[in-house]
């Protein structure tokens, strides 16, 4: 399935994801260990602080980056601690089909000619997640979009929050 491109246009403060109410699924949807189809990538992801926000650690190659997605009343918020150095806090936007589409926020401690994620997509299944993630230049420009397929890891079992 061919990447689509991120929107980059960054979400009002009244264009919410309604998160409130669709938080337990997507906490319980993203809970759980995750290998990549290509085997490049371990995800692994739980609930923490009551359940009111999940942590995910990848790890690849020896790197490790961090994201923890909480909900605040209606928004959706990521904040992706890089392994690059750089921290990025996004927003979810609404999306017709009701994918999860994050966009950039705010960026701290960039580096001069890192990147850092400016748009990122989710599409949730029972065991399986497609990623969408798109990284922009301390210049402005933006990367192509790069896909990640997750197939929840058969050892691994879903963790409510």
């Amino acid at each position: 399935m061919p990447a689509a491109p991120p929107s980059a246009a960054p979400p009002a403060p009244d264009d919410d994801v309604d998160a409130a109410a669709r938080w337990p699924a997507i906490a319980a949807a993203l809970s759980g260990t995750w290998v990549s189809e290509d085997g490049a990538w371990t995800i692994e992801a739980h609930p923490l602080a009551r359940g009111s926000a999940v942590v995910q650690t990848w790890r690849a190659g020896g790197g490790e980056t961090l994201n923890l997605l909480h909900p605040d009343g209606d928004a959706l918020v990521l904040l992706h601690v890089c392994a690059q150095g750089n921290l990025a806090s996004l927003r979810a936007r609404p999306t017709d089909d009701g994918h999860l589409a994050f966009v950039q926020r705010e960026v701290t401690a960039m580096q001069p000619g890192s990147g850092s994620l400016c748009a990122f997509e989710l599409w949730l299944q029972p065991d399986r997640v497609r990623m969408v993630e798109q990284y922009c230049g301390t210049d402005g420009t933006r990367e192509a979009p790069s896909e990640i397929v997750l197939r929840r890891s058969a050892s691994a079992t879903t963790i409510s929050p």
